[in-house]
């Protein structure tokens, strides 16, 4: 199972990957929800771990359940804060 944990505080972003790791997980971790909407343009993981805290992150909601996300509208959906294209 491949996952994507975005963290922007590194010693609970390193924490987290330590202990998913050590339970044989492949995972990508990021510390911003611009770096994660770059990291779902490469591959798709099969699960996100995200802090709700962060900024963008309505923004990164939308792609997450949106399968047909372009991002070529990454800056769009940025701007507008919704998940209309």
């Amino acid at each position: 199972m491949r996952l994507l944990v975005v963290e922007d505080d590194e010693a609970i972003r390193r924490a987290i990957q330590v202990m998913l790791e050590h339970q044989g997980y492949t995972l990508r971790t990021v510390e911003s929800a611009e770096k994660a909407l770059d990291a779902l343009g490469v591959e798709r993981p099969d699960l996100i771990l995200l802090d709700l805290m962060l900024p963008v992150v309505p923004v990164l909601i939308c792609v997450m359940v949106d399968p047909g996300y372009n991002s070529s509208m990454k800056e769009t959906r940025k701007v507008s804060g919704s998940c209309a294209a």
